[in-house]
């Protein structure tokens, strides 16, 4: 079993830590809070078991450049350009934020695009002083975003228990290093609009309903000066269950979506201005194509 001894005259220089700890079987210095492999000498030390009759002991030696080692220090880059080995630490971040992608389910596949983020926002030591939970939720959010399928915040935070001030803080830290790109980015409306509806039910014909709906609406807005708020999707979904009659009320998909009833009825009298009428009795049962003519 490895025995950790808290080391407490270091400090890590990825998070300023000095939670450190010794872990004997491997002969390394960690940070307990990033994870990081702190070196202290002219070379990393690895550790080989010597088998001794009936007994296994422990030897230390130097890290002699062997496969799999990764170089460090000044000018290591050369040596492990052709290297595939990531630092331990680096490794766990990445891991953290797999964990906040597959909590969140979704139909996506951003493994690759996590991988390179994360290397480029640690060589560049913006998640510098942040834990591995709140760059984890941090990047996935904005990478979210930069996919243009955004999700609420609040939803990528349920797989840790992050302070959201200070994830706010790293989201509009990643957004600077890539030149606040996500303020360009135009969202997935195929995208959202399912997602929304699937809060609402699981019934595909009612998602697809949805779908038409909005996909009405898109071509209206824009030769409209129409600005959508954060709830359009839910207001999408209340006009979709009044034209179709399919008794999924304001109130619900309120509930359901997380927007407060009254902005969704705010949106949906905006929307329904689109269409020249004033209440949603206006539309109820009425054929979709034919609507706004």
């Amino acid at each position: 079993m490895p025995m950790n001894i808290e080391l407490i005259l270091m400090k890590c220089k990825e998070c300023g830590s000095t939670e450190i700890t010794f872990d004997e079987r491997l002969g390394e210095k960690c940070c307990a809070e990033c994870g990081l492999v702190i070196i202290t000498g002219m070379f990393e030390e690895t550790v080989n078991p010597i088998e001794r009759g009936d007994n296994y002991s422990l030897k230390h030696s130097a890290d002699k450049g062997r496969l799999g080692s990764l170089v460090v220090g000044k000018g290591a880059s050369k040596y492990n350009r052709h290297n595939p080995v990531l630092p331990r630490n680096v490794i766990n971040g990445i891991t953290h934020c797999n964990m906040v992608m597959a909590n969140l389910r979704l139909p996506i596949n951003l493994a690759e695009r996590i991988q390179k983020a994360y290397l480029e926002l640690y060589n560049s030591h913006t998640l510098r002083n942040f834990t591995l939970e709140e760059r984890a939720t941090a990047i996935v959010y904005y990478l979210l975003k930069e996919n243009r399928t955004p999700h609420p915040l609040k939803d990528v935070a349920k797989e840790f228990d992050v302070k959201l001030n200070r994830t706010k803080k790293l989201i509009r830290k990643i957004n600077q290093f890539y030149r606040n790109s996500i303020h360009y980015s135009i969202d997935d409306s195929c995208y959202l609009i399912e997602q929304t509806a699937r809060k609402i039910t699981d019934e595909p014909k009612f998602i697809h309903q949805c779908s038409r709906v909005m996909q009405k609406f898109e071509t209206l807005i824009v030769n409209s000066n129409f600005n959508k708020s954060r709830c359009y999707y839910a207001a999408i979904c209340v006009l979709a269950s009044t034209i179709f009659v399919r008794g999924y009320s304001c109130k619900f998909i309120s509930e359901q979506t997380g927007f407060h009833r009254t902005k969704i009825g705010k949106e949906c009298k905006n929307l329904l201005t689109l269409l020249g009428v004033e209440s949603l009795k206006d539309i109820k049962g009425k054929e979709l194509n034919k609507l706004g003519e």
